[in-house]
């Protein structure tokens, strides 16, 4: 049985059995290990055979993130990694 949920994310793209899902935060600290595990738990109401994620933040990343990130294929960009200055 498939359960029906509905969840905000910020971007999603669909397609060939693959999903990106997408998460921009835009606060004063660093994103979180809350954010990231809400990410990945929202990214499980998809059905298909690839989750591609990536987090946004216009603050960074807490070390405990960056981590995660790296062991899970994650892409992270805060805000000075999109613009420069």
């Amino acid at each position: 049985m498939t359960k029906k949920a509905q969840v905000e994310l910020d971007i999603v793209a669909l397609g060939n059995n693959e999903a990106l899902i997408c998460e921009c935060k835009w606060t004063n600290e660093p994103v979180d290990m809350q954010v990231f595990n809400g990410l990945i738990e929202k990214g499980e109401s998809f059905t298909c055979d690839k989750r591609n994620y990536v987090l946004m933040s216009k603050s960074g990343f807490t070390q405990a993130v960056i981590q995660e990130a790296q062991k899970n294929s994650m892409s992270l960009f805060a805000l000075d990694d999109i613009f420069d200055g």
